[in-house]
């Protein structure tokens, strides 16, 4: 059976400025960072202690991907307003956070226009 999400695909411009954003703005823990055996550079990070990945991964043969993309998961937060300052703080383009009666959520874009939204559920 399937136990989980083991890992995201994103499709990077520059895969070191990819990184450099998630593990040293985020906070992000770098995972792998290792050579293919076709000698592509596989990267992949994580926020910390979470399981799933996300691979930071050149674009072979050409392959366009459309600017401003919404990023292929969500992420999660215990305090969407701390996280919204923290961000902020450090650079990030990042939204106001909006409260709804299920969530309060805000979007974060990376450097390749990719927008997560970043949720605090309210269970």
């Amino acid at each position: 059976m399937i136990s989980h999400v083991n890992c995201v695909i994103l499709y990077v411009r520059d895969q070191q400025r990819s990184l450099e954003f998630y593990v040293d703005t985020l906070g992000w823990d770098l995972r792998t960072d290792a050579l293919t055996s076709d000698g592509t550079r596989w990267i992949d990070v994580a926020p910390p202690r979470a399981r799933t990945r996300v691979a930071l991964l050149a674009p072979k043969d050409g392959y366009v991907f459309p600017p401003s993309a919404a990023a292929p998961c969500t992420l999660t937060t215990e305090d969407a307003q701390a996280t919204f300052h923290d961000l902020k703080g450090r650079g990030v383009e990042v939204t106001e956070p909006v409260v709804e009666s299920w969530a309060t959520y805000l979007t974060v874009t990376d450097p390749d226009g990719y927008i997560y939204v970043v949720g605090e559920n309210h269970d």
